[in-house]
C-alpha cells in the first residue's frame, strides 16, 4: 500500500463553479471520478484568479507529469470533457489523473485510484509546454496601483 501524505491544493475563483457544476453533474451519470472530483474542490483554497500561484495546475494549462515513480513524464494540458479533441494532447480533468493533478503545485505527489482500483501516484515534474509549442497564458487584468482599472465599457449614462 502506498503511504502518501494528500498535498494541499490551489483552485482559481474563476474555475470552481464550473468544476463544481461538471462533478455535479457527472455524478447524476454514477461517474466514479465525480466524487473524487468534489471531495478535491471542497478541501481546496480557492485565490482570486489573478493571484493563483505560477506553479499550480490549472484547467486550459500545460502539465507534466508522472504517474508512479520511474514512469516516463508525460506532458499534456488539462482540459474540461468537452474540450479534450485529441488524446496526445488532452488530459480531462474528468480523467483519475487529471482530477488528482487539478491544483498541485509543482513539485507535488498526488495519490489517486486508477480505472482499475489500483492506487497509484501522480507527480508534477513542471507546467512547461511540450517542446516547439509556443503558449501564452492569458491573465485577467490586474488591479493598478491606485485602485481597480477602468470598467472599458461602463455601460449606457444620463446625457
Amino acid at each position: 500500500m502506498i503511504s502518501e501524505a494528500i498535498p494541499p491544493i490551489v483552485i482559481p475563483a474563476g474555475d470552481i463553479g464550473r468544476l463544481r457544476r461538471l462533478a455535479l453533474r457527472a455524478l447524476k451519470d454514477a461517474d466514479p471520478i465525480a466524487r473524487f472530483l468534489l471531495s478535491e474542490l471542497d478541501r481546496a483554497t480557492v485565490f482570486d484568479t489573478v493571484n493563483v500561484p505560477d506553479d499550480v495546475v490549472c484547467v486550459d494549462h500545460w502539465v507534466a507529469f508522472r504517474e508512479d515513480d520511474g514512469a516516463a513524464v508525460s506532458t499534456r494540458m488539462l482540459a474540461l470533457p468537452e474540450d479534450c479533441i485529441n488524446a496526445d494532447i488532452h488530459l480531462s480533468v474528468m480523467s483519475p489523473v487529471g482530477a488528482a493533478l487539478l491544483g498541485l503545485r509543482v513539485g507535488a505527489r498526488m495519490p489517486y485510484r486508477d480505472d482499475d482500483g489500483a492506487t497509484r501516484v501522480a507527480a508534477v515534474e513542471s507546467l512547461a509546454p511540450p517542446p516547439g509549442i509556443a503558449f501564452f497564458r492569458r491573465r485577467p487584468p490586474r488591479k493598478d496601483a491606485f485602485g481597480p482599472l477602468p470598467d472599458p465599457d461602463p455601460g449606457p449614462s444620463a446625457a
